[in-house]
């Protein structure tokens, strides 16, 4: 059977009950908006890893981040009759696949609750459930399953995220959601025979997971035309940061094609989307005359590749995803172990023409007190003297230091760390340490106590003058 693959950001019309004989639909996602060059100038206001661009910042690599926990609250939803076929098992196999997926991005989910429901027509993704079962959108991920997802006539579907987190008002909202089907829910063991076999893993999660944390399709890089008008060509090279997924580092993939069904149905395209269909399996190479195989997505989570293929998000994906969760989605994670911070205290641009930012991050979960607990600095000045500073208390004074721009976030008594002082390297990055036995305050040095809360922020030589860093507040754990 020719099976069309797809998996969805906004439901299509709702269908009535389809046989299994169908094509498969793994996500009808819509595709972002062409670039509007005017957002650039804006993204400062929000996180760079906009609707329809995006700035790699290492600030948000995993090597330089907690570990983040983000709780789900599936609800079942069964028939008027029948309870939905998704046993606990199912959903402990279903966490196990989502935490591996997502282990190299520090990143872990955790079962805040399952629900269960008996309405038939709920079981349709017809009807607007969610406005009475979700669970605070703001803090958890809602995850309806059901045994119809909406799609549209003719084919069946697995999955869908309601919306990208980049539309002003939606994240945390009643509506904000994954759907997915009941059959691709933890490992299920179909028959070989059944076209959903090849969905039956967990990954049809995993994938939309990867929306819901602001990550488009590999394949909207290679045939794109609204998105690249010239054509795919034009979005394989630097600019792939304002085009197709907008990460750099994944190559396209066609849309249907997948690691098990490479031939002549793999290049069957899904009739609708704009993506020109190949002809047989010797046309299968791209229109920018690469080969397919290695060189394409088939193996990466956003790829329409099958369960049994895909295994990894690529380097960029995964801090894009962490620009999300800060810019997008701030109240959705908890960070695990002995970090908890909070940034505080707008400050202004240095001469790099971005504000400066601070991370923390910490090598084991036994407490900030046993001194595992650093901080990394990005987009400083290059090559510039940089010295941190440390204090119990909060402020906001602009123009403090003479003859800079910059905004002390800290108040008085506050320390400088004199021996933690350097020197930004080439890419403007620095990092520190704090040492919670001997902190400066005043004139002297004193220790942090459990449930203290301290404050530091990082000044620096900006060419003539100087500038400072956004603040972080650290609770002492």
């Amino acid at each position: 059977m020719l099976l069309t693959v797809a998996l969805a950001i906004a439901p299509f019309a709702q269908a009535s009950s389809a046989p299994e004989a169908l094509p498969i639909l793994r996500c009808g996602c819509d595709h972002h908006a062409p670039i509007d060059p005017v957002l650039m100038g804006q993204y400062l206001s929000g996180a760079p890893c906009g609707a329809n661009f995006n700035i790699d910042d290492m600030i948000y690599d995993p090597a330089n981040r907690p570990l983040y926990q983000i709780p789900i609250v599936f609800h079942l939803i069964g028939t008027d009759t029948t309870p939905s076929a998704v046993t606990q098992a199912r959903i402990d196999d279903q966490m196990t696949v989502l935490n591996g997926a997502f282990q190299a991005a520090q990143i872990e989910f955790s079962v805040a609750s399952v629900l269960q429901y008996n309405n038939s027509v709920w079981a349709q993704d017809i009807g607007d459930y969610w406005t009475s079962t979700t669970v605070d959108p703001s803090s958890n991920v809602n995850v309806y399953v059901v045994n119809q997802v909406a799609a549209p006539a003719g084919v069946i579907a697995l999955g869908y995220v309601a919306d990208f987190p980049f539309t002003p008002g939606f994240p945390g909202s009643p509506m904000d959601r994954i759907v997915v089907l009941d059959d691709t829910v933890g490992f299920n063991t179909l028959p070989a025979s059944d076209p959903l076999a090849r969905y039956d893993d967990g990954a049809t999660l995993v994938h939309e997971l990867g929306h819901y944390l602001g990550l488009y399709h590999t394949f909207e890089t290679a045939f794109d035309a609204p998105i690249c008008p010239t054509g795919g060509c034009a979005c394989l090279n630097a600019s792939a940061t304002l085009t197709g997924d907008l990460i750099v580092d994944t190559q396209f993939s066609l849309q249907s094609g997948t690691c098990d069904t490479f031939g002549a149905s793999a290049c069957q395209a899904f009739v609708g989307t704009g993506f020109a269909p190949c002809a047989s399996a010797s046309t299968l190479a791209s229109p920018c005359g690469t080969t397919p195989g290695a060189q394409q997505e088939w193996n990466n989570y956003m790829s329409y590749s099958s369960d049994s293929c895909v295994d990894r998000f690529s380097p960029e994906q995964i801090r894009r995803m962490h620009c999300t969760l800060d810019g997008y989605r701030p109240g959705i994670t908890t960070a695990a172990g002995p970090v908890g911070v909070v940034s505080y205290c707008s400050v202004v641009n240095n001469s790099t023409g971005q504000f400066a930012r601070l991370a923390a991050t910490a090598t084991s979960s036994t407490g900030i007190l046993a001194n595992n607990f650093e901080l990394v600095g990005e987009r400083l000045p290059a090559l510039q003297t940089y010295l941190p500073l440390i204090s119990r208390n909060q402020d906001f004074f602009p123009n403090f230091f003479p003859g800079s721009p910059g905004v002390l976030c800290l108040g008085g008594p506050f320390g400088r760390l004199n021996s933690q002082l350097g020197t930004a390297d080439s890419n403007g990055l620095i990092d520190y340490s704090l040492d919670w036995s001997a902190l400066p305050e005043g004139q002297g040095l004193v220790s942090a106590m459990v449930g203290e809360v301290w404050n530091t922020q990082v000044w620096f030589r900006d060419g003539a003058v100087s500038n400072t860093t956004e603040a972080l507040q650290i609770p002492v754990r």
